[in-house]
């Protein structure tokens, strides 16, 4: 009589235990909710470009011509929206001069600037892809620092660079990536004077 009381006590009290397992493992799975991903990342950025430097007559007191060079640089900044950025700015540039080529210190031979500065840039329109995403915008921009100089025998002094123009930046299917191309007009306010910068760019948005 004992065993079969025992007995019947453990199916009590197992047969609830197995009802709710069955009713737990009946129950439907609920799917996790997708991540949105962005299409076209932005925020804090880098930048880096190079391009082609043309100086018209640069702090010259005779007929120098023109003179050609390289430039690159370095853009650190942050989307506000989608219409402006904003960013520090070093450009460093080296400029070879012609043979008629006469400073204001009445010396002679290339030189190289370091230019420390700020770049603003804002979007006037964007073009959708096929999908509806925006990601070619043409902009313009405006920036300007102080411009380091040297050799000092030639160029004792700094200068104050202003620069400005319109670009192209397309965001691509990378998304945290975008490449761009700036042409500026750029003026030396003491020394270098009038020029105009071409600048091919590629950008990472964080």
């Amino acid at each position: 009589m004992r065993p079969l009381l025992a007995a019947s006590l453990c199916l009590a009290l197992l047969v609830p235990g197995v009802a709710r397992a069955q009713g737990e493992a009946a129950a439907p799975l609920e799917d996790k909710p997708a991540v949105q991903l962005n299409e076209v990342e932005r925020g804090l950025f880098f930048g880096a470009q190079a391009g082609a430097v043309l100086l018209f007559g640069p702090g010259a007191q005779q007929g120098s011509g023109l003179s050609m060079g390289q430039s690159l640089g370095v853009t650190v900044g942050v989307d506000i929206g989608e219409l402006l950025s904003v960013g520090l700015l070093v450009l460093g540039s080296h400029i070879d001069t012609p043979p008629g080529f006469t400073a204001e210190s009445g010396m002679r031979g290339d030189f190289s600037t370091l230019t420390i500065g700020a770049l603003a840039r804002v979007n006037l329109f964007g073009s959708p892809d096929s999908n509806g995403i925006k990601r070619l915008f043409v902009d313009v921009h405006a920036g300007g620092g102080l411009g380091l100089m040297g050799p000092k025998n030639i160029y004792p002094s700094s200068d104050i660079v202003v620069l400005g123009g319109t670009g192209l930046q397309y965001f691509t299917h990378l998304r945290h990536f975008s490449i761009g191309l700036d042409a500026d007009f750029l003026f030396g306010v003491s020394n270098m004077g009038p020029g105009a910068m071409l600048s091919p760019y590629l950008r990472y948005t964080f």
